[in-house]
């Protein structure tokens, strides 16, 4: 039986390995469920508990809808995959979190034989197969075919890319044939346990010799396949995100590798009535508009898409659309469509689009829930609970994702649109990093989505956000629409342009456009909300803009405390008005100290920030007089 002293020893040397070194919530989620295992609280690792006690969350935590558990959780395994084929590979004592829970089990092993050299062997196949296929290297090429081969051999197979591909972008080559590859490991590591000794396997050495010769083969195809692809690819190798004299002149609008990383999805019309014609037709043309998925052209089927979007008639003008997880048969989401109003349509086309295929979708949802993503949808659903939590140590997780993919060659307009905007946030949060981030070079971030893809709308939305944060409304606003009109059907973009608008001081219809979307996306992020309560404030509609805000109480931001002292006071709400004084009065921020200072440096518009600071005024709140 493993001891506790032997399990902690392991413990220890995974938290302390350069593997897991840039991920605190990593460490601290994988040490947490490891002692309340030893501690014998193991029925205590549930979603909601993780939540609290690991990531800080309240009693308010919906372990249900929010995916941060099962996300972490996720690159928790993937990072101890990753030890154990590198670092650990000579462990003995592994620790492992099966998919479906969060209670730890810790296997005993013996080491490969050829583990003391796998590290510095695979490094050179690594740059031709790429991270995700180091299994097939380390385990295929045992030590009889690397006998064949010859060491030289292999290293000399690092250098077969095409000049301008780096190892990065052969990595996330190698990425698209994950399937293939961990198939080939698969076998090739029964083969190698096969050839442990003669006793162990009871094959004959010819036997093990045809075997050995079998997947020295494969693994021959393979590496020639790769070559065909580097080659493919040599002509567009992406320069780092923070070099501003990046090559602009050979960016398509998507590249293909990226293409093949998004969620794939198709339509599938299940009977020839008009209204399931309809609406079939509509998802065709809304679908490809959303930058995070992939849509398959025709019907698809189980091998080809991960998910479908089932319309079936109820009758002559109604619908039903259903999204399905492919591999599962799961239906992940269940609407109806009325067709006999043109207007009518649209609207329920932007709830199905919004609810299922953004980054706050059933799709990301799903991709969470089962931990099957890959680098590129991961990096996805970090920003998106970055945006939704606003946390520095989020919003690190998620700069380092992205960063990490476009210097690995990702050609996604969506990439570098999110860098841009995560450098914004950076820059107006003081957070020291990227090195020299600017809003200049956010802006750069933001040119290089455009040329990547023109007609994406997150670069037209991120173009906005900087040009907004540097002052200038008009061509901010002018960027915001324009994503808006891009792909009306994400009420995310109504949302970013329902901000800007609020914050260029058009009142009426930014509140329009944002309570729009909050009331209809289905998850909506606190700053809709936020901005929604704003407009409705300088409409004179306090009561209803309280109600509102009261959806993110939970959010414990000063500016947010402050807008919900100024409605509850203006809405004659006694009570709460004196108790969220109390709350902004007993800290001590920066926002505390000079909320006026805050709301200009944030461009708020001059009669938002005089109406915000009469508020707080006249609800009892003198700045710069807080406990300490």
């Amino acid at each position: 039986m493993t001891s506790e002293a032997a399990i902690r020893e392991a413990l220890a040397r995974i938290i302390a390995s350069r593997t897991f070194e840039k991920s605190e919530r990593a460490r601290d989620l994988l040490n947490f469920v490891v002692g309340e295992e030893l501690a014998g609280r193991g029925d205590r690792l549930k979603a909601f508990t993780i939540a609290v006690d690991v990531f800080g969350k309240d009693e308010n935590f919906d372990a249900g809808s929010d995916p941060l558990v099962r996300v972490h959780a996720g690159r928790v395994r993937e990072l101890l995959d990753q030890y154990y084929e590198e670092e650990g590979a000579g462990e003995s004592l592994r620790i492992f979190i099966p998919k479906g829970g969060y209670v730890p089990v810790y296997e005993e092993v013996v080491p490969h034989p050829a583990a003391v050299r796998k590290q510095v062997e695979t490094a050179t196949l690594a740059g031709v197969l790429g991270n995700h296929a180091r299994d097939t290297a380390e385990s295929s090429l045992s030590d009889a075919l690397r006998e064949a081969i010859g060491t030289r051999s292999a290293a000399g197979l690092g250098t077969i890319a095409p000049r301008g591909v780096d190892g990065g972008a052969t990595a996330l080559a190698a990425e698209t044939a994950r399937n293939a590859a961990t198939g080939l490991a698969s076998h090739a590591r029964q083969a190698d346990r096969a050839g442990g000794s003669p006793g162990q396997g009871g094959l004959t050495p010819l036997i093990l010799r045809h075997m050995k010769l079998y997947w020295l083969a494969i693994a021959t195809i393979i590496l020639m396949l790769a070559y065909v692809v580097f080659s493919l690819l040599g002509e567009q190798a992406a320069a780092p995100v923070n070099d501003a004299r990046a090559d602009l002149a050979s960016r398509g609008h998507r590249g293909s590798i990226t293409s093949a990383l998004l969620p794939s999805v198709a339509v599938m019309v299940e009977d020839e009535m008009p209204a399931s014609q309809m609406v079939g037709a509509e998802l065709n043309s809304m679908l490809p508009k959303f930058d995070t998925i992939r849509l398959i052209a025709g019907e698809g089927n189980s091998s080809t898409t991960g998910y479908s979007f089932s319309v079936k008639s109820v009758d002559d003008t109604h619908a039903t659309v259903r999204l399905i997880n492919q591999a599962t048969g799961e239906v992940l989401m269940s609407a109806g469509v009325t067709t006999s109003e043109r207007s009518m349509i649209e609207a329920q086309m932007a709830r199905i689009g919004s609810m299922t295929a953004g980054d706050g979708g059933a799709i990301y949802a799903d991709i969470a829930a089962n931990g099957s993503g890959n680098s590129l949808t991961r990096c996805i659903i970090l920003n998106h609970e970055y945006f939704r939590d606003q946390l520095d140590t989020l919003h690190r997780e998620a700069w380092d994702c992205f960063d990490e993919i476009a210097r690995r060659g990702v050609k996604s307009p969506l990439v570098y649109a999110e860098l841009a905007t995560l450098m914004v946030e950076s820059v107006a949060d003081k957070r020291g990093y990227p090195a020299n981030a600017s809003l200049e070079q956010a802006q750069r971030l933001a040119e290089q989505a455009l040329s990547r893809g023109p007609q994406s709308a997150h670069a037209h939305r991120a173009m906005g956000y900087v040009l907004a944060r540097q002052g200038a409304d008009a061509q901010a606003l002018r960027w915001a629409r324009s994503a808006h009109e891009l792909n009306p059907h994400n009420l995310d973009f109504a949302a970013s342009y329902g901000y800007a608008l609020i914050f260029a001081g058009e009142y009426g219809e930014g509140t329009r456009l944002l309570g729009l979307a909050v009331d209809n996306a289905g998850q909506f992020q606190p700053w809709w909300v936020y901005g929604l309560a704003c407009g409705l404030l300088m409409l004179d509609r306090a009561e209803e803009a309280l109600a509102y805000a009261d959806l993110v109480r939970s959010r414990s931001s000063m500016h947010y405390l402050a807008l919900r002292l100024v409605l509850a006071q203006q809405a004659g709400k006694a009570d709460q008005a004196e108790y969220l004084l109390a709350e902004l009065q007993s800290r001590n921020t920066r926002f505390t100290a000079n909320p006026e200072a805050f709301y200009r440096r944030a461009n708020y518009p001059v009669d938002l920030t005089s109406r915000l600071l009469e508020g707080l005024s006249g609800a009892g709140f003198a700045p710069g007089q807080q406990d300490r």
